[in-house]
């Protein structure tokens, strides 16, 4: 669209009429060129915030146009549409560009209050889509530090323990408090406990019938013969119910696999149904009626796609999620 009256922009000089959908009527543009908001004077009439456009939060009619209007009252009722709106500076919305606070990446096109930056990949919130996004701390992970694995993704894991066994490598794990690195405890090697046991055997044979200084003796080699028996044993059972874990775990996987199987082929075979059904159906109709014989045998093909169709109940209501 031309006009008799030329446009420029003050900031960079360049003609706004030359730009595509530049209208003077509307009392407000954003040049193309260099991005500088601008309004014309004549539709001005406020002095507090100089160069904010005011638009009806209502329909969205520019506010600065209308007679008697000024920013300077705090609030303003559209004469369009009668709707009272805030103008004060809580009510300006900055339009610069949401970038990520990462890495700096332009997001101004991401609407949602969750999202990751498509550059870096860090995951991000916001509360209002007003607001500029902030990152989001994840927990830190638990690692093994045998094989690396990340404790917290084990089922058997808990934030609380402070003894623990690797179910991905077996290693056995102890830490004084929960804010500690795990450490390898290190087992005590087969011949040296049937070193131990055998000592303590000798021993018991040869000293308990001696002195009182020979009891004593026996009496805290078997206390720790004990204490290092319960420990074994404790250990063994531990092992035990985490190789039950695993197998109940599998076993689970396993079904689950086996239902979504069979889910599957179900629903493959309910459309097969469904298409021949429907097609029979039809097509024994047209056909019987093409006849023009009432008692045609083609009208039986119609019965057939019929029981296709009332199949597919039978297939739903007995099949099960195991058949």
């Amino acid at each position: 669209m031309s006009y008799d009256e030329e446009y420029f922009c003050p900031n960079c000089g360049a003609t706004l009429n030359e730009q595509d959908g530049f209208d003077p009527n509307n009392g407000t543009w954003t040049c193309t060129e260099c991005g500088q908001h601008l309004m014309d004077d004549d539709i001005y009439d406020g002095d507090t915030f100089e160069g904010v456009a005011w638009y009806c939060d209502e329909c969205g009619a520019l506010l600065n146009r209308q007679t008697g209007f000024s920013d300077s009252y705090g609030s303003w009722t559209c004469t369009e549409c009668g709707h009272t709106n805030g103008i004060t500076e809580n009510d300006i919305i900055d339009n610069d560009k949401i970038t990520c606070p990462n890495c700096g990446a332009d997001l101004s096109s991401e609407y949602s209050y969750e999202c990751s930056c498509y550059s870096c990949g860090v995951k991000l919130h916001r509360d209002y889509s007003t607001d500029p996004f902030e990152v989001v701390e994840e927990d830190e992970e638990i690692e093994c530090p045998n094989c690396g694995t990340n404790l917290k993704s084990q089922y058997s894991f808990n934030d609380l323990y402070n003894d623990y066994i690797c179910s991905e490598c077996g290693a056995n794990l102890h830490r004084e408090y929960s804010s500690d690195d795990f450490k390898i405890v290190e087992e005590e090697p087969e011949d040296k406990k049937i070193e131990e046991n055998s000592l303590y055997s000798i021993k018991k044979s040869n000293n308990y019938t001696g002195n009182n200084s020979s009891k004593t003796t026996y009496s805290k080699r078997a206390t720790t013969s004990n204490n290092s028996s319960t420990r074994a044993m404790n250990e063994y059972e531990y092992k035990l119910e985490l190789e039950k874990l695993k197998i109940r775990e599998r076993e689970e996987k396993e079904r689950r696999e086996r239902e979504n199987k069979v889910r599957k082929i179900k629903i493959i075979a309910s459309v097969i149904l469904s298409l021949f059904g429907a097609i029979t159906l039809v097509l024994g109709f047209v056909l019987g009626e093409a006849s023009g014989n009432s008692d045609s045998p083609l009208y039986a093909l119609s019965m057939v796609g019929l029981l296709s169709l009332i199949s597919l109940v039978f297939v739903w209501t007995f099949g099960g999620d195991k058949k």
